[in-house]
């Protein structure tokens, strides 16, 4: 049976993607002011109607992975190409405030966040990036009634915050009890609020880092102790042996105090023993079965999605390779899980990088969301897919897909719209888009193009009539010319084409230096595509037409850089 509704969505997102003069889309989607990398994507109901939310890291460190806090992004489920950002919703300084994580540059990493219908609460997840002492400053001491154990002496990470609004602000932050199972600690915790038949909820927490995944039921009451999923009573009760805890601080720290000759590692571990959690049956690993996981393993960035009734799916970053979101199924979210596939890779045709992100469904559309690196993995920015998600009994299959430009507009971009540059999807080794520049209109140039470098864009649409030399077709570039030895080229080739390189067509070619001059600046060029009439080649793929890639190919003087370009942009005279 045909799905009326998936259609009329679709229809909706054609025409926006095709554009009115004031609002398109592409990939990255989000501004290009914002570098909003590990995106957990979640509808929820906001002011009446359903919106798209985005939670993710905020790259503002530039040199560094993320920031010291968290900004949220929406956009109405019926236009994903006007975004709006809420602002900051959680600060590292609330973390601070209870006494944990005291530490300088201490910043969040990956979030999630869920909403509880019993509670009517919103509940953001994050975790700190630095490790930190338990010694009175950096985080409690282990006598404290606050205190809560990290991963042997270090602190805790993993945090959880409260909220009225999906818009925040986050507040009452609780450091969570979760066992951490390697030194990555609490790390990209997730957390999936999964509705019964009679109206109630059970909560399930993923997290962890480099083989140290785990997962537990928690209290839907309270939104983060871990419960015997069995009984549902409060699995953790910490038992602290005082007397044996006072006693190895009064040694410790007595004045006369000589380390020579202990192992202050054992030491340290013996504190810790005194405050370890007495149960831990009720925490497990989540990948537990080799076989059935395909021998894949996590690296990080954990997320948790129910697509289907009683049909779960795991998200992670295998360590096989962690430029991937790779995923497993499960008829429960206690598993046992089977390795699914691949669902997207940001690092093909583009620099090795980590990835997180999650999956949604959009108005009968499911999307992946992830990031793709700039200028290195400390400048990362939003990236959207749609994806196919199909239940074949047991099995919940997701075909992979590839990194685009154009995002939610499975039909290609609108060519005759300008693109800032940071929209290129394809580049050869050494090119990048600078977004540590951070300049303040979001046109950060690619650089580092040299002699035979390639970027490209997939998707561009032409449109259904053939373009002609009659159509007096041109390229418009925003560049700044290095080399006068510059020459570029312009390919095109089809979809279904595009991983044949011999199906690339050039449609024309340019010596930069009769077009701009050498000056230093940025200049806005325009580059007359002629004798497209003429083009055999071209010809033979049923001329420019519909959606196609396309590739700017480049010559010039051997190492050295040879131009750089913020935007791009088709117009004809027709």
């Amino acid at each position: 049976m045909i799905d009326q509704n998936k259609i009329l969505f679709g229809i909706l997102i054609l025409l926006l993607c095709i554009g009115n003069g004031k609002t398109f889309a592409q990939n990255p989607f989000l501004p290009p002011t914002a570098f909003i990398p590990d995106g957990e994507p979640r509808v929820f109901e906001y002011q009446g109607e359903k919106r798209l939310f985005i939670y993710g890291s905020r790259d503002e460190k530039v040199i560094d992975y993320c920031g010291y806090g968290h900004d949220v992004w929406s956009a109405s489920v019926t236009d994903l190409t006007k975004w709006t950002n809420h602002g900051e919703i959680f600060n590292i300084q609330q973390v601070k405030d209870i006494g944990y994580g005291v530490i300088d540059d201490n910043g969040f990493g990956a979030p999630d966040c869920v909403y509880n219908p019993i509670t009517r609460k919103y509940y953001l997840y994050t975790f700190m990036l630095k490790y930190y002492k338990m010694d009175g400053n950096q985080g409690p001491l282990p006598d404290a009634e606050n205190y809560i154990p990290g991963y042997c002496d270090e602190g805790p990470l993993c945090v959880m915050a409260e909220s009225d609004s999906p818009t925040g602000p986050f507040i009452n932050p609780v450091i969570c009890d979760w066992p951490p199972a390697s030194d990555g600690g609490t790390f990209d915790p997730a957390v999936l609020v999964d509705e019964q038949e009679d109206g109630s909820v059970r909560v399930y927490a993923f997290w962890g880092k480099t083989n140290g995944d785990r997962w537990a039921e928690i209290d839907p009451s309270d939104m983060h102790s871990i419960i015997d999923p069995k009984t549902g009573e409060i699995a953790y009760e910490r038992s602290v042996d005082e007397e044996k805890l006072q006693a190895l601080y009064k040694l410790v720290s007595a004045p006369d105090f000589n380390s020579s000759g202990i192992d202050m590692d054992s030491l340290k571990n013996e504190i810790y023993k005194t405050a370890r959690y007495v149960k831990r049956e009720a925490v497990y690993k989540t990948l537990n079965n080799p076989a059935l996981n395909n021998y894949s393993t996590l690296f990080e960035a954990s997320s948790i999605r129910k697509v289907a009734e009683d049909k779960y799916v795991f998200i992670y970053s295998p360590n096989e390779k962690y430029s991937t979101l790779s995923y497993c199924y499960s008829n429960s979210p206690e598993g046992p899980w089977k390795y699914g596939g691949v669902i997207v890779d940001n690092a093909k045709n583009w620099s090795f990088g980590n990835n997180h992100g999650s999956i949604v469904n959009v108005g009968e559309q499911w999307y992946v969301v992830y990031h793709k690196g700039t200028t290195n993995s400390y400048n990362r920015q939003a990236m959207i897919e749609p994806i196919d998600i199909k239940i074949d009994g047991e099995k919940v299959i997701i075909p992979e897909v590839e990194m685009t430009s154009q995002g939610i507009c499975q039909n290609g971009l609108d060519a005759y719209q300008r693109y800032n540059i940071n929209s290129i999807c394809y580049k050869s080794e050494g090119v990048y888009v600078d977004g540590a520049q951070r300049n303040p209109d979001g046109l950060n140039p690619v650089v580092g193009i040299e002699n035979n470098s390639i970027i490209g864009v997939k998707y561009l649409n032409f449109g259904s009539d053939r373009i002609t030399d009659k159509s007096k077709l041109k390229l418009r570039l925003n560049m700044e010319l290095v080399s006068p030895a510059t020459i570029i080229s312009l390919q095109v080739v089809p979809k279904n084409q595009v991983n044949d390189e011999s199906k690339r067509v050039t449609i024309s070619t340019f010596k930069l230096s009769k077009y701009l001059s050498q000056d230093g600046k940025y200049h806005e060029v325009v580059l007359p595509v002629s004798n497209l009439d003429r083009n055999a080649n071209l010809n033979a793929i049923g001329g420019l037409k519909g959606q196609m890639a396309l590739l700017f190919s480049f010559k010039g003087e051997e190492k050295r850089e040879l131009c750089r370009i913020k935007e791009y942009e088709f117009a004809t005279s027709e």
